[in-house]
């Protein structure tokens, strides 16, 4: 993806986790650039998988789609067209939302249902959610499931996992990262998981729910993103973002305040690239490249 440098700030941080240090010599935090900021309070974002369509979803559960502008660096501009002159994508109460293939689903309550497909309709229950072209995994009030997409809608596969209580989940192929709690899912996050699609336990760590003193430790879980070779949490509630290895090994654990991210809500990743959705109308998208970030052992 190309990415070049606009409004950046140099960094020069250094922190230290269970990981090792972070070292980010030099490298760009990047206010993104979009025509037009109609949406009041942005909360969800997904981005299409080769990083050029975006998606937002505001508190009051509108879609706007964007377009990548490459004459610019990190610039969107509002897809305006005869069926949606305001850029405004017409969803019905959408909660969540995810571009996967030339399809943008949302969840609306009680249903993940297709955009422009009004014969598509899948009925379930969930607190999170994500999508492959084939298959939906879900966190119901309790476990994880798996569901598979059809012309119409979905069926249940019957394919079981041994997850807890899910508070985020997200899938590459057929790798599930999941983050669990054995509590309420507003507590601090217990462990994450790693699953493969037909319920085998790839890999569980640990983190640090009670300790608020250990780099373990999240407040929230509000969204987790596999990158090209890692998964990302961000705890919106105290404002980190951890990065881990596929084997659940935590890289480092970033203050977001300390670079001038305030207000974070969502994430997605492209890759190595991470956007950051935040809640104000000023600069409501950020951009970090974490494949320019150097790992120091102890």
């Amino acid at each position: 993806m190309k990415i070049g440098v606009l409004g950046s700030v140099l960094l020069c941080l250094c922190f230290i986790s269970c990981g090792g240090e972070w070292i980010a010599g030099d490298s760009p935090k990047v206010s993104c650039n979009l025509s037009e900021v109609p949406f009041r309070s942005a909360q969800k974002i997904s981005l299409s998988s080769d990083g050029e369509t975006l998606y937002i979803l505001d508190r009051y559960n509108d879609v706007y789609a964007y377009t990548r502008n490459d004459a610019r660096t990190c610039a969107f501009e509002l897809s305006r067209t005869s069926e949606n002159p305001d850029g405004e994508i017409p969803v019905n109460m959408a909660q969540d939302i995810a571009k996967v293939g030339s399809w943008l689903y949302y969840y609306d309550g009680i249903s993940v249902l297709r955009y422009d497909d009004e014969d598509w309709m899948c009925d379930v229950s969930l607190n999170a959610m994500a999508l492959t072209a084939s298959y939906i995994y879900y966190a119901p009030s309790a476990g994880l499931a798996q569901l598979k997409m059809n012309s119409t809608g979905c069926v249940k596969t019957g394919i079981s996992y041994s997850a807890t209580r899910v508070m985020a989940l997200d899938v590459m192929s057929d790798w599930i990262v999941a983050v669990e709690t054995s509590g309420a899912l507003t507590d601090s996050p217990e462990r994450v998981s790693i699953y493969d699609a037909d319920g085998g336990v790839r890999t569980r760590a640990a983190l640090a729910a009670s300790d608020t003193n250990n780099s373990l430790h999240f407040c929230s879980a509000t969204r987790v993103r596999f990158g090209a070779t890692f998964f990302a949490l961000l705890d919106a509630e105290c404002g980190y973002l951890g990065v881990f290895n596929l084997s659940g090994g935590l890289q480092y654990r970033m203050d977001l305040m300390e670079i001038g991210v305030r207000n974070a809500v969502d994430i997605d990743i492209i890759q190595d690239d991470l956007y950051i959705l935040t809640s104000s109308t000023v600069n409501p998208l950020i951009y970090l490249d974490l494949a320019s970030y150097a790992f120091g052992e102890e």
